[in-house]
């Protein structure tokens, strides 16, 4: 598989993704606020990015799974944001939950760079998370 899949945000849904998508044979570059959260992937083969832009600049789809609203700002727009580092072509898969607004915007600014945007908020928990 030659797809490059970025991972951000490592807790309860995805930490259980990216073992998923190493399962499936995709070439996968993480990137969490706590570093510690992506040694189980890095076990399976994962690389760790030094920021949220070296996870986008490494990715032809990049998946973002945060916490909240501000940390979904942070990630896309802060010192190093991933925004800075997506290629045009790219796709960028927000499944945190954000308000419509917050979606719009992403896809926006995705948008002015050539990126793809999917708000794609996950269901099922982390049962469903590890079983896929």
């Amino acid at each position: 598989m030659n797809t490059s899949v970025g991972l951000i945000g490592l807790g309860l849904m995805g930490r259980p993704i990216g073992l998923n998508l190493l399962k499936k044979g995709f070439s996968l570059t993480v990137w969490n606020r706590s570093p510690s959260r992506a040694e189980a992937l890095v076990a399976q083969g994962a690389r760790v990015a030094a920021s949220p832009r070296e996870a986008a600049a490494a990715s032809d789809v990049l998946i973002m799974i945060v916490s909240d609203p501000p940390a979904v700002e942070q990630v896309l727009w802060g010192e190093n944001g991933a925004l800075s580092g997506l290629r045009r072509g790219t796709v960028l898969v927000d499944c945190s939950t954000v308000s419509p607004a917050l979606a719009r915007r992403s896809a926006a600014a995705s948008s002015e760079r050539g990126v793809e945007y999917l708000d794609a908020p996950v269901t099922g928990g982390t049962w469903g998370a590890e079983k896929r």
